[in-house]
């Protein structure tokens, strides 16, 4: 494995590629940071040792981390999603209720008629 020695302040030891990697794409490194390769004596910058490394900070994430932002916008879809379906139940059993009692109410309407029906022919005959 190839090491890397990291001009930065509080770093004590060598770094591979990977791990160089990762700090340069959180922010904590940049392309003009200083760098030699383990027991060479000229120092370069990551930028000339690893030309085709970019750093993106804003939008790198190690990995197995989950960022504060992703985990907010779960946070926020999930609640969501339960008073999204709180509200839809509520607003059927409500209109399953409703119904009920139209459905009661027509029955009684109909039952009124029936024996008014009833009343009226037992009056009627002679």
């Amino acid at each position: 494995m190839v090491l890397y020695d990291v001009n930065l302040p509080g770093l004590r030891s060598a770094l591979n590629a990977r791990e160089i990697a990762h700090l340069l794409r959180t922010g904590q490194l940049h392309t003009r940071t200083r760098c030699k390769r383990k027991g060479e004596a000229a120092w370069r910058t990551i930028g000339e040792l690893f030309p085709l490394m970019e750093s993106r900070a804003a939008t790198y994430v190690l990995p197995n981390e989950i960022s504060p932002s992703v985990r907010r916008i779960r946070m926020v879809l999930g609640v969501a999603t339960v008073l999204a379906v709180i509200t839809i139940g509520s607003l059927l059993l409500r209109g399953r209720l409703n119904n009920s009692a139209a459905i009661d109410a027509a029955t009684v309407s109909l039952r009124q008629v029936r024996e008014a029906i009833t009343l009226a022919k037992n009056n009627s005959s002679p």
